[in-house]
């Protein structure tokens, strides 16, 4: 019993080994969209969107108008 869980011991440790001394890096999908958004910079203009009664800097007619937004 002593020699199984001994050979078991040591494939799990070896396993381990091999999985840690892998050069995997796991990058998740939510940490690509972050530095996507982060590399894309500021617009400092409008969004108009839509067909509307508003008013856009272009002279259309459309039915939202949004500006930037700041945290600060």
């Amino acid at each position: 019993m002593k020699k199984i869980i001994l050979v078991f011991a040591v494939i799990v440790m070896a396993i381990l080994a091999i999985e840690k001394n892998s050069n995997k890096e796991v990058i998740d999908e939510l940490f690509l969209e972050n530095v996507e958004a982060l590399a894309d910079g500021e617009y400092d203009g409008e969004w108009c969107i839509g067909i509307g009664n508003l008013s856009c800097d272009t002279g259309e007619k459309v039915e939202y108008i949004v500006t930037n937004i700041s945290l600060e």
